[in-house]
């Protein structure tokens, strides 16, 4: 019998896979698991939370120290912080939109950044260091991993 030069006729049985059935999940990493997804978010409250503390710590340490702390004040400036954030949100989104979610994802931001300091002092090993050995000087203090 002739077949066209392009034909061959092969049983079932004798298929060679190229791939050898493998998914294309076989070849890509596996899955993060629970304690993975935990050590991931941990990981990034650390950051976040040791941004926070190297871009405020000076000035807080400061604040307290230098001599001429007053009861609530940091307290008032942060909660002043807060409403200054929240105008200046506002007023943008009346001229562009938006406003009120950009500023109620910037507060909670803050928020957000604040508690992950706390959870970086709460759960971490700081160690604290002086620039040029000042103390008491904007910017003297220095929060480090």
């Amino acid at each position: 019998m002739m077949m066209p030069a392009n034909f061959s006729a092969v049983a079932e049985n004798e298929l060679t896979y190229v791939v050898g059935g493998a998914s294309l999940a076989d070849y890509l990493a596996p899955a993060m698991k629970a304690e993975n997804w935990q050590k991931f978010n941990k990981n990034l409250i650390m950051i976040v939370g040791n941004g926070y503390l190297n871009a405020g710590l000076g000035a807080v340490l400061t604040g307290i120290f230098s001599g001429s702390y007053r009861v609530g004040a940091l307290t008032k400036g942060y909660a002043d912080g807060i409403e200054t954030m929240w105008k200046n949100n506002m007023k943008v989104g009346e001229t562009e939109g938006w406003g009120l979610l950009n500023a109620l994802a910037n507060v909670g931001l803050q928020v957000a950044g604040n508690l992950s300091a706390i959870y970086a002092l709460g759960n971490g090993d700081i160690g604290l260091t002086l620039n040029d050995n000042t103390v008491g000087k904007n910017g003297g203090w220095i929060a480090h991993k």
